[in-house]
């Protein structure tokens, strides 16, 4: 009886000594599987930060591309502007140094009305053969409704002052 005793206490023992090791077992396997769950949900969060930030990267790429082409839109446009402005006040120079068609009188009793020295206002007003290019660059063309086109110029005579012509 004491053998079987002792026999039974030894095996209360190991059963005790197993129950441990497999409570231990399953702890180790609950932290575990809390650690898996808890680098996927970190893997999730970083694959859609890394989405996220790639749709950015994308978008930045294709904004700067747009500014990219925007820009140069922008400058040939306005060296186009600039080239058609340039030659239509080209143009109305070289019209300036043409003679104009006079036409006479249209009654008897008309004079001529042309005065032979120009006035002193006339006399203030600078010419488009006067003004250098920056300021025949800063001219305004406008077109009246008969047809008539007009270069309106901003300029400075020698003291400074602006004019318009």
């Amino acid at each position: 009886v004491k053998i079987l005793r002792t026999e039974q206490e030894g095996n209360r023992a190991r059963i005790r000594e197993l129950e441990q090791r497999n409570d231990d077992l399953e702890r180790h396997e609950r932290n575990n599987q809390q650690e898996v769950a808890d680098l996927e949900r970190k893997v999730n969060e970083m694959t859609e930060r890394l989405t996220l930030l790639e749709n950015e990267l994308a978008e930045k790429q294709t904004t700067a591309e747009e500014m990219y082409r925007l820009r140069n839109c922008v400058k040939y446009e306005t060296l186009g502007y600039h080239y058609i402005l340039f030659c239509y006040i080209r143009e109305e120079m070289r019209a300036a140094d043409r003679p104009l068609l006079m036409v006479g009188p249209l009654r008897a009793e008309r004079v001529d009305d042309t005065p032979e020295e120009p006035t002193p206002i006339e006399q203030q007003k600078p010419g488009l053969e006067d003004m250098t290019p920056s300021v025949v660059s800063a001219a305004v063309i406008s077109e009246k409704s008969n047809g008539v086109s007009v270069v309106k110029v901003s300029s400075k005579d020698p003291n400074g002052n602006t004019g318009s012509e």
